[in-house]
């Protein structure tokens, strides 16, 4: 099978679906995404003007969506970012199958908000998985998989973006080279060694100060941009954390959450934690109450 030979249907959303499509070998018979009202409901609004044909639809297993993919009679569809599940006749359309992508090393971490996860564990490696999408939740045969190294310092847009790389390369150099030569094989997982990650909601972004140092780097690096952040409070002042490093693992010199130092012009502060002290770029919700050495950080005031 060749190039010629293979239709490649694509299935995306976000900004970050996009830049893997703009950079494979691959020229889609048919692209479906969001109508621009579901993508307003993400926040995302990204067009794919640039491919003909584009469809727009309110979900992949509308009959509309359906109907595009057997009259482009599509062989694969790439799903590299979704956030519904495809139901069993979208499943069942392509005349191969559908492949998702998922940024763990399946059967490990399946689930949702793994990048966030990764980092607020304090992982030193995660992963790509590309996989033959089922009715499970990231439960396929394993297509292809790629390892991902992630710093100390790695927050989550960082990691986001090396697992985008590592997408675009397991795509051209590994899994496109062989769907185009016919070969669509796959290695089932154990689901005896799956775990599952949950997801994670705005609120759950509370800090709790007593954890050590490294504790909290890893939560505010894992809830950093393009989520909504790690937070606490400064008197009645919401302060979002965006950026983070350990100043020191070990030093203890005030109770947990009180402010060591404060650099208003960068909006800086260091902040003693159970053990050790970290260094937060924050951002204050009224910049009118911005805190300064001594004072304490918290939980949400009542």
């Amino acid at each position: 099978m060749s190039h010629e030979n293979l239709n490649v249907g694509y299935l995306g959303y976000s900004t970050v679906t996009k830049e893997i499509l703009d950079a494979i070998d691959v020229d889609p018979e048919l692209v479906i995404s969001f109508t621009d009202e579901v993508e307003a409901t993400y926040g995302r609004g990204v067009a794919y003007e640039s491919y003909d044909p584009w469809l727009q639809v309110e979900t992949i297993n509308s009959p509309e969506a359906l109907d595009a993919l057997r009259a482009h009679d599509i062989d694969v569809l790439l799903v590299m970012g979704w956030p519904e599940l495809l139901h069993e006749d979208a499943l069942e359309t392509p005349n191969v199958g559908c492949v998702g992508r998922h940024l763990s090393l399946l059967p490990e971490r399946r689930g949702r908000a793994p990048v966030a996860w990764a980092l607020i564990h304090g992982l030193d490696r995660t992963g790509v998985s590309l996989f033959w999408l089922d009715e499970g939740v990231d439960s396929g045969p394993i297509l292809e998989q790629g390892v991902v190294d992630i710093a100390p310092d790695d927050h989550a847009q960082e990691l986001h973006d090396k697992c985008t790389q590592e997408s675009i390369t397991l795509l051209e150099e590994s899994l496109l080279p062989r769907f185009y030569e016919g070969d669509f094989s796959a290695d089932p997982q154990d689901a005896g060694d799956a775990t599952y990650t949950h997801p994670r909601r705005p609120d759950m972004g509370i800090i709790d100060w007593t954890d050590s140092a490294w504790d909290v780097h890893n939560f505010v690096r894992g809830q950093s941009h393009p989520y909504p952040g790690a937070f606490s409070y400064h008197e009645m002042n919401k302060v979002t954390a965006w950026e983070s490093r350990v100043s020191h693992p070990t030093v203890t010199k005030a109770a947990p959450g009180t402010v060591l130092d404060a650099t208003a012009e960068t909006d800086r502060v260091v902040v003693q934690c159970g053990e050790g002290t970290v260094d937060l770029s924050v951002e204050y919700a009224n910049d009118d109450n911005p805190a300064t050495a001594g004072d304490r950080l918290g939980a949400a005031p009542y």
